[in-house]
């Protein structure tokens, strides 16, 4: 029988990091991007913001977070192939799709094994 509860210790840490390091990623392609000036800061906070909403759930460990983190992570995965699949690509945005499929998968089973111990399922 699975160890629920260290499977979802260890997917947790995985998909915080994998969070944080798509948050940052984020912030690096705005920031490298040449545009108007007042511009990048409203584009990087209408970017940030459906991730950043998910922070109180993730900190108290609720499955839900992560399985919302799933749906969010789907918009920025879509966002990141037309970037990726763009004439002008470069390292960065084969870097963002590969993030958004790695943290799509660990927040899934975060989220799996998030419910069986917080629900106490023996499944």
């Amino acid at each position: 029988m699975p160890n629920y509860p260290q499977l979802f210790q260890r997917y947790r840490l995985l998909s915080n990091g994998l969070f944080i390091a798509l948050l940052l990623l984020i912030v690096y392609w705005n920031l490298a991007r040449p545009t108007k000036p007042g511009l990048n800061v409203l584009l990087l906070l209408i970017q940030l913001a459906p991730m950043l909403a998910l922070t109180p759930g993730l900190r108290s460990r609720y499955y839900r977070a992560y399985s919302w983190l799933c749906f969010v992570t789907l918009l920025y995965f879509v966002f990141a192939v037309m970037a990726a699949l763009a004439s002008n690509a470069g390292l960065v945005d084969y870097l963002f799709v590969t993030l958004c499929v790695f943290l799509f998968c660990s927040s899934m089973m975060c989220s799996r094994y998030a419910q069986r111990v917080q629900k106490n399922i023996d499944v």
